[in-house]
């Protein structure tokens, strides 16, 4: 099942219009066949609610209303809180654990053995950078939380930015504090009240392993396995070099939680439904200066789930990694954002090559379609994608993959990296060009067509496949 995660992030876009993409790969009928799915979303959060759009929506990213004017009592209450942060950020790096605990209120003693947990943990990885930025109220508590907290309390809107040691750039979480006033500053009571976005160390002890092309995170239930996942994901790194070339970053970053309910939590949602489906997830930012044509470098991270993907055989693995390091690979230099069948077809289409899988193999639930009359009358679009609406969401990843496979036939296997570094707005020189350009340019010059006539093209090769005239 695909879960539409940008629908529930939350992002401030402060200077910056955040992307947020979401892949994932759902388990098929048959353990070594995939089917996948990725979602490029937007939405920002300010503390009157929440907006969302099409990543590649300037119009709507433009539309979002700036945050709130702060009060000059809400402005000294955040000020007196980013002292507190910033000491509490100092104190992890330096592996003080009292000075980590003193941002913690004193009339709050469970959500200070949460922390001194979460400290312990957080000293099993290597943390290179840890800061946040407050931004303001959320708003007060409801009245019987004050109650329990006690004193004056509010919700603070913050965000925790940090990077472990194989990050490129920052990852950044949204946080929403509780803090209470103690004395002539403030502290911070909980972080449950509000929505604060998850991380492995809020979950559980962890794990880390140094692969030569990974770095796998994982907690205590799967540390004999991080070596074997370390290794799987540094093959599958070598394997999108060979068709996507080196400019990417080098190293890429797994995490692995215990179990269903642990990464429905990671992905923020509320529910596990559908969950034993997903084998692997790949989240991750692409953040851009408005106006700007060159996208800066991704953080993005590859979450497994070890219930599904250890049910795989070997080569099941290997297409799912494949397929996500693909994700991070050309994520790392897109400007644009591409359809959803192009997204995922690409990664597919670099994942089965070289398999010895068949076509009919692969396109098995989609010829079944074909041959039932329900197959497709046109390339996926977003909505066929979405598990949570579908319970069939195969067909689309196979159809999406035999569309790249079809740009292949029609010009030459190294001519589909082509189409889809011009379909994502790649080696331009810095000009200007939208997402529908970019994809009109890409069948141009590379098919000499447009994509109504690919389209039918396509159509046309997927009958043909099934064994059906029309």
């Amino acid at each position: 099942m695909v879960p539409r995660i940008g629908r529930h992030a939350h992002r401030r876009p402060v200077q910056h219009g955040w992307r947020i993409i979401v892949a994932v790969c759902a388990l098929a009928a048959s353990a070594s066949l995939l089917a996948t799915t990725a979602v490029w979303q937007v939405a920002a959060h300010w503390a009157g609610g929440t907006t969302s759009a099409r990543a590649s929506d300037p119009e709507a990213l433009s539309q979002a209303a700036p945050p709130p004017a702060l009060g000059e009592q809400a402005e000294r209450r955040s000020a007196g809180l980013a002292k507190v942060l910033d000491a509490r950020a100092e104190a992890l790096l330096r592996g003080d654990r009292e000075g980590w605990l003193a941002a913690v209120a004193s009339s709050a003693p469970q959500y200070r053995q949460a922390q001194a947990l979460v400290f312990r943990r957080l000293q099993a990885v290597h943390v290179t950078a840890w800061r946040y930025q407050v931004h303001g109220d959320a708003g007060p508590l409801p009245a019987d939380r004050q109650r329990v907290v006690g004193g004056q309390a509010w919700l603070i809107d913050v965000t925790l930015s940090y990077r472990l040691a194989a990050d490129t750039r920052d990852i950044q979480r949204s946080q929403q504090l509780t803090v209470v006033q103690e004395g002539d500053g403030w502290r911070v009571a909980a972080d449950t009240d509000g929505v604060t976005q998850r991380d492995l160390w809020d979950l559980g002890q962890m794990y880390e392993v140094d692969g030569d092309r990974s770095l796998i995170v994982g907690t205590a239930r799967h540390q004999a396995r991080l070596a074997r996942y370390a290794k799987e994901v540094d093959a599958a790194a070598k394997r999108v070099d060979a068709a996507w070339g080196r400019a990417w970053p080098r190293t890429v970053v797994v995490l692995v939680p215990d179990d269903k309910e642990q990464m429905a939590q990671l992905l923020g949602r509320d529910s596990t439904a559908g969950m034993e489906q997903i084998a692997a997830v790949t989240i991750g930012e692409l953040d851009r200066q408005e106006g700007a044509t060159e996208a800066s470098a991704t953080a993005d991270r590859i979450i497994l789930n070890p219930a599904a993907f250890d049910q795989m055989g070997s080569l099941g693995r290997q297409i799912v990694l494949t397929h996500e390091v693909t994700h991070v690979a050309t994520r790392a230099s897109a400007v644009v954002s591409a359809p959803l069948w192009l997204e995922e077809g690409f990664a597919d289409y670099l994942a089965y090559r070289n398999t010895g899988l068949s076509r009919r193999e692969i396109a098995k639930d989609l010829i079944r379609d074909v041959r039932a009359r329900k197959g497709p009358t046109a390339l996926p679009d977003s909505d066929s994608f979405d598990a949570m609406r579908h319970t069939d969401v195969a067909p689309a990843y196979v159809a999406s993959w035999f569309a790249v496979q079809t740009i292949a036939d029609r010009s030459d296997p190294d001519e589909v990296v082509r189409f889809y570094r011009i379909a994502t707005g790649m080696d331009r020189d810095g000009a200007a060009v939208t997402p529908d350009q970019a994809l009109a340019e890409a069948f141009a010059e590379v098919l000499g067509t447009d994509e109504a006539t690919f389209e039918s093209q396509w159509l046309a090769a997927v009958r043909r496949l099934a064994g059906r005239a029309g």
